[in-house]
C-alpha cells in the first residue's frame, strides 16, 4: 500500500526544516566559537559560508543524481550524511575542522533539498501539487526564521556545541521515516554531467565569496574583482556547456516556457 500523500509531506517536510534550520542556527554562536576554538573573526564567518555555498553549488547536481539512481535514495543518504556533519560539526577540536564538517554537513543538505520538492509533488494528484509545494515553501519559510530563536536558547541555556548535538536525534528519525515511507521514483538512463555540475560549483563558488569579500574588502579590491571574473567566466562556460551537453543539468528549452520563466 502507498504510503500517504500527507505523511510523505511531513516526511520530506521535516528533512527540509532541518536542512534550512542549520543556514541561520549557527548566526548567534559565531562570536562564542570565534572564543573557544581561538579563531579569527575573518575565518569564523566561513562556520556559515561554508554550509550555503556547498549546498548551493551541489543542488542541480544532486537533483541530476536523484533522477538517476532514484530520488529516494539521493533523500535517505542525505540525511544519514547530514546526521554525520551534524556530529562532526559538535566534536571538532578547532576552527579548520569546523568548517570542513560544515561541507560535509553542506553536501547532505544539498542533497535532502534537491530532491525533496520532487518527491512531495510525485505523492499528490496534479490539481493538489501546487498546495504542496505551497506548504513545503513555508517550511523552508519557517525553518529560515526559526534558526536564531532556537540556536540563541540552546546557546543560552547549554553551548554552542548543543546547537549541533541537539538535533542529531530528529536528523535520524528523519532518516528512519524516510527509508520507511519513501517509494521508488522513475530512474532516467542519461549520464550525469560533470564537466556541467563542476562549472557550476565553481561560477556559484565564486560568485558567493567574491559577494561576501566585497562586502569586506570593497568591491573595487583586487580579490574581489578577481572572483567576480571568475563568476562570469565560470557562467559563461557553464551555459555553453549546457547548450552543447547530451543531458544538461538545466535544460536550456526549459527558458522557452512562460510557465518556467
Amino acid at each position: 500500500m502507498a504510503p500517504s500523500k500527507w505523511i510523505v509531506l511531513a516526511t520530506v517536510g521535516l528533512g527540509t526544516f532541518l536542512s534550512v534550520l542549520d543556514s541561520s542556527i549557527v548566526n548567534l554562536s559565531l562570536p562564542i566559537i570565534s572564543s573557544d576554538l581561538s579563531a579569527d573573526v575573518s575565518l569564523v564567518q566561513w562556520v556559515v559560508l561554508a554550509y550555503l555555498l556547498t549546498i548551493t553549488g551541489l543542488l542541480l547536481t544532486f537533483g541530476r543524481v536523484g533522477d538517476l539512481i532514484g530520488r529516494e535514495r539521493v533523500y535517505v543518504a542525505g540525511m544519514l550524511v547530514f546526521a554525520v556533519g551534524t556530529v562532526l560539526c559538535g566534536v571538532s577540536p578547532d576552527i579548520r575542522e569546523l568548517i570542513a564538517a560544515r561541507v560535509f554537513q553542506g553536501v547532505g543538505s544539498a542533497m535532502v533539498m534537491s530532491v525533496g520538492p520532487a518527491l512531495t509533488a510525485s505523492a499528490f494528484p496534479i490539481g493538489e501539487r501546487g498546495r504542496a509545494l505551497g506548504i513545503n515553501s513555508t517550511i523552508v519559510a519557517v525553518g529560515q526564521i526559526s534558526g536564531p530563536v532556537v540556536g540563541g536558547s540552546l546557546l543560552q541555556y547549554i553551548d554552542w556545541r548543543s546547537v549541533f548535538y541537539a538535533r542529531v536525534p530528529l536528523i535520524l528519525v528523519g532518516a528512519v521515516l524516510a527509508w520507511r515511507v519513501l517509494r521508488p521514483s522513475p530512474r532516467q538512463s542519461a549520464r550525469l554531467d560533470l564537466a556541467g555540475s563542476a562549472l557550476l560549483f565553481v561560477w556559484l563558488g565564486a560568485l558567493t565569496v567574491g559577494v561576501n569579500q566585497g562586502r569586506q574588502l570593497g568591491f573595487g579590491s583586487p580579490t574581489t574583482v578577481s572572483l567576480l571574473a571568475v563568476t562570469v567566466i565560470g557562467f559563461t562556460l557553464f551555459a555553453w556547456r549546457q547548450i552543447r551537453a547530451a543531458a544538461p543539468l538545466l535544460d536550456p528549452k526549459l527558458f522557452a516556457n512562460r510557465l518556467f520563466t
